[in-house]
């Protein structure tokens, strides 16, 4: 397939855009908060040899409209208007940081819809994030706040952060409907504990975990090579 950068309407009129590259299986890229689909730019490169790679700005980030009231239950009917205009029944998603907790509220909503989930350091809510970046967070968020009701150009950019304290809607009897695998992926040295990625995984009957030694939270980043490499083994895996 031919590369291609298009903007979706989504059933509220909003414009979402997203760049689709490669042939094979689709593959949904989804970044995290404050990022865009660059962010996969190393991931995207390799996976398209094998994937119809989608990498889509989710509503409030890069090239797509604004948003001022975000959340996850929101955002994951984007992720469904964006399959369906595309026709795709079901796709392989692999989401980072807030993008996989989009990838997990999707999953949860609309299991039927997914192939394999990859979730790069998801977490449930914000209290499993490490004490210091908390505090900085909460720092961050309070001074946003305060400055985004004066200036009304920083209103996006204050939604858009805020969905970090989004708690993901979801129960233990939810993980129950993932009949498909699961990757669990993250550095060890993310800012979210590492108990919290041990228990997902328990949670889920086809997960398997993989920590990736002396990398952080961006892993995908800052090691490239083992990142990739560990997801396309696992998504390569035939389905059972």
């Amino acid at each position: 397939m031919r590369n291609l950068n298009k903007f979706f309407i989504m059933r509220d009129g909003a414009k979402i855009f997203a760049k689709i590259v490669g042939s094979g299986e689709p593959l949904l890229l989804l970044h995290g908060n404050g990022n865009d689909s660059s962010f996969f730019d190393k991931q995207i490169n390799e996976f398209k040899r094998d994937y119809k790679v989608i990498a889509m700005d989710t509503r409030g980030h890069g090239k797509s409209d604004k948003g001022y009231n975000l959340n996850l239950e929101d955002l994951s009917r984007d992720v469904l208007d964006l399959l369906d205009d595309l026709k795709i029944q079901c796709a392989n998603i692999l989401g980072f940081s807030d993008g996989a907790n989009l990838a997990l509220t999707f999953a949860k909503n609309y299991p039927k819809r997914v192939k394999r989930l990859v979730l790069n350091s998801p977490n449930k809510d914000f209290s499993q994030v490490k004490f210091i970046p908390r505090i900085l967070s909460y720092i961050f968020y309070y001074n946003l706040k305060i400055l985004s009701k004066i200036f009304t150009g920083l209103r996006n950019y204050f939604s858009v952060y805020k969905l970090i304290f989004d708690k993901i809607k979801i129960i233990d009897s939810d993980y129950k409907k993932f009949d498909f695998p699961v990757l669990i992926i993250a550095g060890e040295r993310d800012l979210i504990y590492l108990k919290n990625f041990y228990k997902i995984a328990k949670k889920i009957k086809k997960s398997k975990l993989y920590i990736v030694k002396n990398h952080g939270h961006k892993v995908a980043r800052t090691n490239p090579d083992e990142y990739n490499k560990v997801v396309l083994n696992f998504l390569k895996k035939e389905v059972k």
